[in-house]
């Protein structure tokens, strides 16, 4: 395949990264030769001068990750082999397995599943640094009663991540699809609220326990922090603007009308971000998830909730997904999340004043819920907010910071969903 006929490959696949960016061509930055397959590092040009450098294993024309090229990594971290720059480690006990065959689910990544033993998550874009999910797993193996996966091996190229191998865990699926299904028969009948409400603060209790582990190394949240998230936040809005301003033929027809209504009001969002400019902090920083929703979250058959996917928005830089920050960043993506599933099931529903009543409800009950759940996990330790002003301000911050990154990933990645953060950021706006 030739490297322009591979770089629209590249960009015609889920997991790859800036479809808003214009393109202008394309290299292979290296190769490794790992058995009878090429693995290539492709480096893709934009026109604003940035390049991003993918990740693909070649079988002919054949993405040679869903042909069984996955089976020959787990054996080589399994033996301990390596592939010139390409190199493997360690971390625990491989089991024996079935063969591996690609997930289904739509990520940004490729899983691998390999029966019911592991799960191996290939990075198809490769960043110079330490993976956050690899360091977190690692940080997270002193707790094996945590609810999250147990690392097991790593495949990295000069120190920057393209594989890791955890546990497989059992449940019945994720957190937003069981979520879902509650909300579907809450709606039938609101007398379930209760249910809701307890499955909420349940959530919320574990969310705590992860972040209380994580707060074992903390620094301030300083001036100089706040300036940052603030100042990123902005920038962020202002380069959202723009896009919605200039590629409009991105947005579906039927979100133009909020669209064009968010424009209108990106002052007042910049305002918002003004609140927290003014005010010191004595919250802590620590580790977080740093993508936290509905999604990230397994239920087991026993209805606990197991933690996964540590690696960070997939549209923030690698230095951005390794910093530390607030706990409370991750409360706000899981309140988003909330909102996500409410509007959801009532686009799954014909429209009913009712519905949307008794749903708008769950969201705010639901959302109380887990965090008073969370607020009490988290008391006592650096995970904890140092005030509840603090609390108030910063949540505010994160839950616009946290609109304003939605609105942008929707709009690369999955347009249909525009409407929901769109309408999200304009509903924080009456709030």
């Amino acid at each position: 395949m030739k490297v322009d006929e591979l770089v629209e490959w590249i960009a015609a696949r889920r997991w790859f990264r800036s479809r808003t960016r214009a393109r202008v061509g394309g290299e292979i930055a290296s190769t490794v030769r790992v058995r009878d397959v090429d693995v290539q590092f492709v480096r893709v040009r934009y026109a604003d001068g940035a390049s991003e450098v993918y990740v693909v294993a070649l079988s002919g024309d054949e993405d040679a990750f869903a042909h069984g090229f996955a089976d020959v990594l787990l054996d080589a971290i399994r033996a301990g082999e390596s592939f010139g720059a390409l190199r493997t480690h360690r971390y625990g006990e491989l089991p024996e397995s079935e063969p591996g065959r690609v997930g289904t689910a739509e990520q940004t990544n490729t899983t691998i599943l390999f029966g019911r033993q592991m799960i191996m998550k290939v990075y198809r874009k490769l960043e110079e640094g330490p993976n956050p999910e690899v360091e977190i797993l690692r940080m997270l193996a002193g707790h094996p009663s945590l609810p999250a996966p147990q690392l097991l091996g790593e495949i990295e190229l000069d120190g920057a991540a393209v594989a890791m191998v955890q546990t497989f865990v059992e449940s019945r699926g994720d957190a937003w699809a069981t979520t879902l299904q509650h909300l579907a028969d809450y709606a039938r009948d609101p007398s379930r609220l209760p249910a809701e409400l307890a499955r909420a603060a349940k959530l919320g209790a574990a969310t705590a326990a992860l972040h209380r582990a994580l707060s074992v190394e903390t620094e301030p949240f300083g001036d100089a922090e706040r300036d940052g998230v603030v100042s990123r936040a902005r920038e962020n809005l202002d380069r959202l603007v723009r896009t919605l301003r200039t590629r409009g033929d991105l947005v579906p027809r039927d979100t133009r009308p909020a669209v064009d209504q968010l424009l209108a009001r990106a002052s007042e969002l910049s305002g918002r971000l003004n609140r927290a400019a003014s005010m010191s902090f004595a919250t802590r920083r620590t580790r977080i998830h740093g993508d936290y929703h509905l999604g990230q979250v397994l239920v087991t058959p026993s209805d606990d909730f197991v933690i996964i996917d540590f690696e960070g928005e997939p549209a923030r830089s690698l230095a951005e997904r390794r910093a530390k920050s607030l706990p409370l960043r991750d409360v706000a993506g899981m309140l988003r999340s909330f909102d996500y599933a409410g509007v959801t099931a009532l686009r799954a529903a014909a429209p009913d004043r009712d519905r949307k009543e008794a749903i708008d409800a769950w969201k705010l009950a639901v959302s109380r819920a887990f965090v008073d759940a969370w607020r009490a996990g988290v008391a006592g330790s650096a995970a904890a907010p140092a005030s509840d002003e603090e609390a108030r301000v910063l949540l505010d911050l994160y839950l616009v910071d946290k609109g304003i990154y939605e609105v942008a990933y929707e709009l690369d990645h999955r347009p249909a969903w525009l409407a929901i953060p769109v309408e999200g950021l304009l509903s924080l706006l009456e709030a």
